[in-house]
């Protein structure tokens, strides 16, 4: 067969089998002279240079505005770069938090107990409110960047209309505002920027298993996810750089995959004799051996729905995917993994980058 491909039929078939005070002085915080209108005319151009659509562009502001409580209640630090941002914003808000907490103990005609109570939950609301601005930052440092899966409108859509549920952004909110860890605020403002880019994306049922997800989990679940094709991955042992049961196990219980020793991918031969596995970037030709009887499969992990929901904002790397699962097919008389150049239709055009040989 020649360097170039073509195919016209059906590309893939790869089938599953079911899993069973008065006011203190600021100290040393810069001062920031700009006043409400300001803040809200930068933040608006700063979201105007992201290369967001029409509808992206109101998306991220509603969204702005519900998860930190209006555009011109931001602090003018927050306007400004991601690094510079990074280094005001706790100084601001430390001292912000004690100059409130004096007027508190100044103006109150509370109990001790009452005065107690006051400072707890003030104290626990800028905690929360901290890890909004937080999880916007992260999302807003993604939507910087182009996004391959950015909805694009069709020329009869109105998309300036089509908007992210308030719903969904209420118990996005909700959700985000206990989460401290940085690496998970980073997934959360990953997860926004998503749902921003294209909406609908992420059920409120996978926000649910997120707020209840480990950063240790999440870390397994991102290192899995970066071999995966067509929402599954091979399963292999820990020593060749598998998951252990364990991992499994934790990602399963969270809701995250499917994994049973009897869940396997089979491929079957398409109308050219050769059985094909076809992902985003690269697809996996396989020449059946002669005893294979046409069937062959391997064993996998399987992407659960709000595993493939949260896969939406991960990378994962097909050719690696490939790579390991090629290796393991038997009996087979040669593994071609190639790369997609183009699609038409049912039609694929392909380059063959490697073949691995024959495995009986």
């Amino acid at each position: 067969m020649s360097e170039d491909g073509k195919r016209q039929d059906n590309p893939a078939r790869a089938e599953t089998l079911p899993a069973k005070a008065k006011s203190a002085k600021m100290g040393n915080v810069p001062a920031k002279t700009e006043n409400a209108l300001d803040r809200e005319v930068s933040i608006k151009a700063h979201i105007d240079e992201s290369g967001l659509t029409v509808g992206g562009k109101s998306r991220a502001l509603a969204a702005l505005d519900q998860l930190v409580g209006g555009l011109v209640g931001i602090p003018g630090g927050i306007a400004e770069g991601y690094r510079r941002r990074a280094e005001l914003r706790r100084a601001i808000l430390e001292q912000q938090l004690e100059n409130d907490l004096a007027i508190l103990r100044e103006n109150t005609g509370l109990s001790p107990f009452g005065t107690l109570t006051q400072e707890r939950v003030l104290r626990e609301e800028y905690r929360r409110q901290e890890n909004r601005m937080l999880v916007w930052q992260a999302a807003e440092e993604h939507l910087a960047l182009p996004s391959p899966d950015q909805e694009k409108p069709t020329p009869d859509q109105d998309e300036s209309k089509d908007q992210i549920d308030p719903d969904w952004l209420n118990r996005f909110g909700s959700f985000a505002q206990d989460v401290s860890n940085e690496d998970l605020q980073r997934v959360w403002g990953r997860l926004l920027a998503g749902e921003i880019n294209k909406p609908h994306t992420i059920s409120i049922s996978t926000l649910r298993i997120l707020a209840e997800l480990d950063s240790d989990v999440a870390t397994m679940f991102q290192s899995l996810y970066a071999r995966t094709v067509n929402g599954y991955a091979l399963r292999k042992d820990r020593q060749d750089g598998g998951e252990s049961y364990e991992d499994l196990a934790a990602m399963e219980d969270a809701g995250l995959i499917q994994t049973s020793a009897f869940l396997s991918v089979e491929i079957r031969p398409e109308t050219d004799g050769f059985g094909y596995v076809v992902g985003k970037t690269h697809l996996m030709r396989v020449a059946f051996a002669e005893e294979s009887n046409k069937l062959i499969s391997f064993p996998a992990v399987v992407l659960s729905r709000a595993g493939k929901q949260l896969g939406s904002i991960l990378e994962n790397d097909e050719l690696r995917a490939f790579r390991e699962i090629g290796p393991t097919l038997k009996p087979v008389d040669k593994v071609e993994i190639c790369k997609i150049k183009a699609r038409y239709g049912d039609q694929l055009f392909w380059d063959v980058l490697e073949t691995l040989p024959s495995n009986h």
